[in-house]
């Protein structure tokens, strides 16, 4: 049973892209505190504890490469720590049912490099991906899987600009990637997404993939 989810977040105050519209920028730091209490509510609902980790913000590097840093500060953590697995989440996921985080505990895979809650594009084999994937909005991390997940050269020119799924998704072929089925979390739709720098609609995504309702 897995207890507690790692939350990556960005605090209200953190750096805001300078060349975002004047309305946007007045609802980005009300939208990063909503998320927080989406997070809270969610883990009094479930039973899950949760750990908040904030994220890169360094001005200079892009939104997908500060992701990928948040994401690996906690994997790094785990490693530490000798954890069997760790749980990340993005602040934006929504559990789609009362019931959803224990049918994703229920379906943790024996034998797993990477396990999600869903994704937005990619495809599927069963519950196995074969060939790449988009959203990394809720996924648990194998122990035995923490060095290949923290040596990912998913920016190889330095620029921030790699996408961490996207790299990780190159070896399908070879790593057992899994993905609970139905799906069990969203991100919050219309809302401000960090790493699009703006409001975003997932509906053309959502409508292609069946989610857990129970």
């Amino acid at each position: 049973m897995i207890e507690t989810i790692h939350v990556i977040n960005l605090s209200p105050d953190s750096f805001i892209d300078p060349y975002a519209n004047p309305e946007l920028k007045k609802n980005i730091a009300r939208w990063r505190q909503e998320n927080v209490l989406s997070i809270s509510a969610q883990s009094k609902q479930h039973g899950f504890s949760c750990r908040f980790w904030e994220g890169n913000t360094e001005e200079e590097v892009f939104r997908s490469g500060n992701i990928s840093r948040a994401f690996k500060q906690i994997v790094r953590y785990a490693k530490e720590k000798n954890l069997p697995m760790v749980t990340i989440m993005e602040d934006d996921g929504v559990l789609t049912s009362p019931n959803s985080w224990k049918y994703y505990n229920d379906n943790l895979p024996e034998d797993f490099d990477l396990y999600l809650g869903g994704i937005y594009a990619g495809q599927l084999e069963e519950n196995r991906i074969v060939n790449g994937w988009s959203g990394n909005t809720l996924l648990t991390v194998h122990k035995n899987f923490y060095d290949f997940f923290l040596s990912a050269n998913e920016d190889p020119l330095g620029l921030g600009q790699g996408h961490l799924d996207r790299w990780l998704g190159n070896f399908c072929f070879e790593k057992k990637y899994f993905v609970v089925r139905p799906f069990v979390v969203k991100q919050i739709n219309n809302s401000y997404s960090d790493n699009h720098r703006r409001v975003q609609n997932y509906d053309a995504y959502e409508e292609k993939w069946e989610y857990y309702q129970d």
